[in-house]
């Protein structure tokens, strides 16, 4: 039995309190299909290619500033409607007793 790649990534994760904030630049490919089965209307389905560009800015140990760009390719009843999605997000780490928490504000405005 080889436990080796178990004790890497045991031993990076210690030593690395937070891996997900070592990324600044996060780009995200993708495709979602959803179906509507509401009684009020007709069953609908669509189409969703996805873009998404994330940037990660430290500002303090504590505070990080987070964008999100992302671009969607609906395909929804044979049209095409394109639509931007824009995220800002400022979060910081505190500690409530011993329990460390990220509380965090954010706003996304829809094109």
């Amino acid at each position: 039995m080889d436990t080796a790649p178990l004790f890497v990534i045991t031993t990076f994760l210690e030593n690395n309190n937070d891996v997900f904030r070592q990324r600044y630049v996060v780009l995200r490919l993708g495709y979602i299909y959803s179906t509507s089965f509401e009684e009020s209307v007709k069953s609908s389905r669509e189409n969703r290619a996805v873009a998404a560009v994330t940037l990660r800015i430290p500002l303090r140990k504590d505070l990080l500033v987070t964008h999100r760009s992302q671009g969607e390719f609906r395909f929804f009843k044979h049209l095409f409607a394109p639509r931007y999605r824009g995220k800002l997000e400022l979060g910081w780490d505190t500690r409530v007793k011993r329990a460390a928490v990220t509380p965090y504000a954010s706003v996304e405005a829809f094109l």
